[in-house]
């Protein structure tokens, strides 16, 4: 009797009931990114009212999935904006949640048609694990522009250093003048080049045998018109007095003729001075030729 109303009870017990967390749904792997593809994530939600706590862990599960991708932060408006939607469906927003996703780059979509999946009457685990597989769909779309932007940033990089260099050469080889020794044009002074900046006028030794030579020339015709002057009486009451010019004359005629004389030479040697200084030879190298230059004023 006691055997069997022990028996009795234990069948009437309830059996074990092993309860497992939805939010322990697994989640299927990541597809990673192959190019470090970068992007702003944006996360919307639809249906979910007051669930503000369930909203916070589903934006938290979309940010996860994008970091885990290997899909790095934006560095400028080049990088695509990726946009979730999560939507709670139904009237009261518990029969299930649908997952849309797009992706632009200034107002552009980089997708034929945004990604949706529909995950009915699933519990919020299982939508994790939608989140997940919907951005594993963009991963390779994300990828294919980042390699796009990074060769057109290359190409673009490549093609501003050969313009650079092509201006750089074009400055050093299409130039010939008178700079010294880089063999490139202009009026500008290098070292050992000729000096165009001097003055091409008269030196001061010119300028002084200019002076003598007018000095020389008053002197002279003073001298002259003294030499050709009749002697004159001094008194005419004492008719042996008279005053001879002559001498004087001819001394200022000397000393004229001799100034004159100076002051030309001084300005022949003034001038041969400056063709000399106005000479020079150069080396001159350019990327196709080699060799000297001679310049000069003539």
């Amino acid at each position: 009797m006691f055997l069997s109303t022990l028996l009795a009870v234990s069948l009437a017990l309830p059996s074990p009931v092993v309860m497992v967390s939805s939010l322990a749904t697994p989640i299927a792997p990541l597809m990673q990114s192959t190019s470090g593809a970068r992007a702003e994530v944006e996360v919307n939600f639809k249906g979910f009212g007051s669930r503000e706590n369930e909203a916070g862990r589903l934006e938290s599960r979309a940010l996860e999935s994008v970091q885990d991708a290997g899909v790095g932060k934006p560095r400028n408006e080049k990088d695509p904006l990726v946009v979730f939607t999560i939507e709670a469906m139904g009237p009261a927003g518990d029969e299930g949640y649908r997952v849309t996703l797009d992706a632009t780059v200034e107002g552009k979509s980089l997708l034929d048609t945004p990604i949706e999946k529909v995950c009915e009457w699933c519990t919020e685990g299982e939508a994790t694990g939608t989140i997940s597989q919907v951005f594993s769909s963009v991963v390779p779309v994300l990828d294919r522009y980042a390699e796009d932007l990074k060769a057109e940033e290359e190409a673009a990089a490549k093609a501003a250093a050969e313009a650079a260099k092509a201006n750089a050469n074009n400055g050093n080889s299409g130039n010939t003048g008178n700079t010294g020794n880089t063999g490139n044009t202009g009026n500008k002074t290098g070292p050992g080049g000729p000096n165009d900046t001097q003055p091409t006028g008269m030196g001061s030794l010119g300028k002084i045998g200019v002076g003598t030579t007018v000095a020389g020339a008053i002197a002279a015709g003073v001298g002259i018109g003294l030499v050709v002057s009749p002697m004159r009486q001094n008194d005419p009451a004492v008719g042996y007095e008279f005053t001879n010019y002559k001498p004087p004359g001819f001394a200022l005629l000397g000393v004229g003729g001799a100034a004159l004389v100076a002051g030309v030479a001084m300005i022949i040697v003034d001038k041969r001075k400056r063709d000399k200084r106005s000479t020079s030879i150069a080396p001159v190298a350019t990327p196709t030729t080699a060799g000297l230059m001679v310049s000069g004023r003539f």
